[in-house]
């Protein structure tokens, strides 16, 4: 394998509940893993919803870094954060260029 992609996309469900608190039983647990991504909400940052799924897609791409398979297994297997726009359909690479872009959103 010479390559992963973890891909997230625009106006995403699980993004918009974990973002706005819900509570529903059967969704908690998935959204947890995508709310401890996103960044604690201060009243002061006004992220959009897609900017939310472009973090969560950046924090994953680290989440997978860290892993000991991967650091064990994983040299030379690159890991490649995109963002599908779904009203688009065009595929925007975002980690191309490090750690830049997850800076610059949060």
């Amino acid at each position: 394998m010479k390559s992963i992609l973890v891909e997230g996309h625009t106006d995403c469900g699980g993004v918009k509940a974990a973002w706005h608190g819900n509570g529903e039983g059967n969704l908690k647990t998935w959204l947890s893993y995508i709310r401890k991504n996103l960044p604690e909400k201060d009243g002061i940052n006004k992220l959009t919803e897609d900017n939310l799924a472009k973090i969560n897609v950046l924090k994953q791409v680290e989440n997978l870094k860290d892993h000991p398979i991967y650091k064990t297994y994983g040299q030379g297997v690159e890991i490649i954060g995109s963002l599908f726009h779904v009203a688009s359909g065009e595929l925007e690479l975002l980690n191309r260029g490090g750690d830049e872009l997850l800076n610059k959103l949060l």
